[in-house]
Formats: structure tokens, C-alpha cells, sequence
């Protein structure tokens, strides 16, 4: 988990594999991101390629977005399987 300041882009990363370990690409990769009030800041953003396997959204804090820490939730569909994963992703501070 990272402590960033308010008004900063932050970039998210989430990779995906197998498990063996082999990265590989979804169909879709969609983020929602929640700030300590409960709020979705994000729904179901489009992430975006990197490298195979993985991906990346990007999102603008501004010098009014709640202070502490915001969850990440990323949903991924391969063909008929769907991945949902979760996790505290930052800390806004100022």
C-alpha cells in the first residue's frame, strides 16, 4: 500500500495468471474504486493494457478528494470465467 498526496495521479496495477504463474489477458478488466467514506470515486472504469497480463488504470485525485484509504476492486472475464479481486490499494493524505 502506497501514502499519496492529495491532488497526485496514482496508477493502479493488477496483474493476471494463471496458476502456474503464466501472466495472461481477459476479455475485460473493470476497477472500482471506493474512498474511506464509502463512496465509488470509480465504477467499473476500463483497464488498460500494459504488457500481457497486465493492466492499468489511472485516476486523478483532486485537493478535495476524502483523506485515508481507498479500496481497490478489479473484475475480470476470460471467456466464461470471471475473477473478482480486492484489496486496500493507497492512502490519500495531504
Amino acid at each position: 500500500m502506497k501514502d499519496l498526496k492529495r491532488g497526485t495521479a496514482i496508477v493502479i496495477e493488477n496483474q493476471f495468471e494463471l496458476k502456474d504463474k503464466r501472466l495472461v489477458d481477459p476479455i475485460s478488466a473493470k476497477i472500482t474504486i471506493v474512498d474511506s467514506a464509502g463512496t465509488a470515486v470509480v465504477t467499473d472504469g476500463d483497464m488498460i493494457k500494459s504488457s500481457i497480463g497486465v493492466y492499468l488504470y489511472t485516476w486523478q485525485s483532486t485537493s478535495v478528494s476524502v483523506l485515508g484509504y481507498y479500496h481497490v476492486y478489479v473484475e475480470a472475464v476470460s471467456g466464461s470465467y470471471t475473477v473478482q479481486d480486492n484489496w486496500v490499494a493507497f492512502r490519500l493524505e495531504d
